[in-house]
């Protein structure tokens, strides 16, 4: 006779990828240690991208002082927003009494009663987690679409895309091509498509697709320190992209006016813009002609142009991987 045993366990995942730990950081040592930099001395003389460099250097000696490395969490290893210590005791007590359960220590009944009583304790603590968000969303926007992008379907290695003629493409190394060339230009000649070749809303059409820039700490340092420099040059009435302002507070003043004139009794025709993909067909020429226009001065004009001229992208499906490509606009 011949014995066989099958040996299952759940092993679970540990990542390698270190991150940033925030939480347990020093920023009054940080701000400390970039003070001290002599700032008109070190970058006297050089050019925008040794000066970059030399800051970047200084930056980051001071982020590996006082920032510390941990590991980055698996999604597997996290724990969801939902659950409180008190539902974690409910559900550890749930897997006790299933155990027992099974060892004949336990009875169906006392398992089940168990079971009813975590169950709803997990749908109240959903429920109460999205009524929270769903309120405190004015205040705390980033909290409720994290959980809203939570919900939603990711990119699948099976999805396909459809190439220029028509035809499907399956494979990833196919893919990351396809949407490498895509991408790279902004405004090629043929940026316009076919009304037969247009498909709103479909994930495989490759003109649904839009690049992330992923930038390093430093940089968003620098952009935080330049948005300040060009807010105060921008008008009272820019709506987007603005602290405390949005689509709302732009649709109430246009209806603010627009019955302020009606009032008067004078004509009013209201024309709506919508521009399709407008940040993706945007010349880098038209933003920074109007920052000279706002009044602002040559040197951070001159830095936002070379933060956006000279870049390039990368497309990664799976363990495929395309060529750096030159982003021309």
């Amino acid at each position: 006779m011949m014995e066989f045993r099958i040996l299952h366990g759940r092993s679970r995942a540990i990542s390698r990828i270190t991150t940033l730990g925030f939480r347990r950081a020093n920023f009054g040592l940080f701000k400390d240690l970039l003070g001290r930099i002599p700032r008109v001395r070190a970058l006297e003389g050089r050019e925008v991208q040794e000066s970059w460099s030399v800051f970047k250097h200084h930056f980051l000696l001071a982020q590996d002082q006082c920032i510390l490395k941990s590991k980055k969490p698996s999604k597997g290893g996290r724990r969801p927003a939902w659950i409180s210590k008190e539902l974690l005791e409910k559900l550890k007590g749930k897997k006790e009494v299933s155990s027992m359960w099974k060892k004949g220590l336990a009875t169906w009944e006392e398992y089940r009663n168990v079971v009813r009583v975590c169950r709803d304790a997990t749908r109240k603590a959903k429920a109460h987690l999205e009524l929270n968000l769903a309120r405190d969303v004015k205040d705390k926007k980033k909290g409720f679409f994290k959980y809203i992008s939570s919900k939603r379907k990711t990119w699948e290695n099976g999805d396909m895309l459809l190439n220029e003629v028509g035809a499907l493409v399956t494979e990833d190394t196919e893919k990351v091509e396809l949407l490498n060339a895509f991408l790279a230009s902004v405004l090629p000649a043929k940026a316009v498509p076919q009304e037969s070749q247009t498909l709103e809303g479909k994930k495989e059409d490759p003109g649904n697709y839009r690049p992330d820039s992923l930038t390093s700490i430093p940089g968003k340092v620098i952009e935080q320190l330049i948005l300040g420099v060009i807010s105060k040059h921008m008008e009272s009435g820019q709506h987007g992209f603005t602290k405390g302002k949005s689509c709302l507070t732009n649709l109430i003043a246009l209806c603010n006016g627009m019955t302020g004139w009606v009032d008067e009794e004078r004509a009013v025709d209201v024309v709506y813009l919508d521009f399709s993909k407008a940040f993706n067909t945007l010349s880098h020429n038209i933003p920074t002609g109007k920052l000279r226009k706002c009044g602002l001065d040559e040197w951070s004009v001159r830095w936002v142009e070379n933060w956006l001229n000279g870049r390039a992208q990368s497309i990664v499906i799976s363990s495929a991987k395309c060529s750096r490509r030159p982003v021309m606009f």
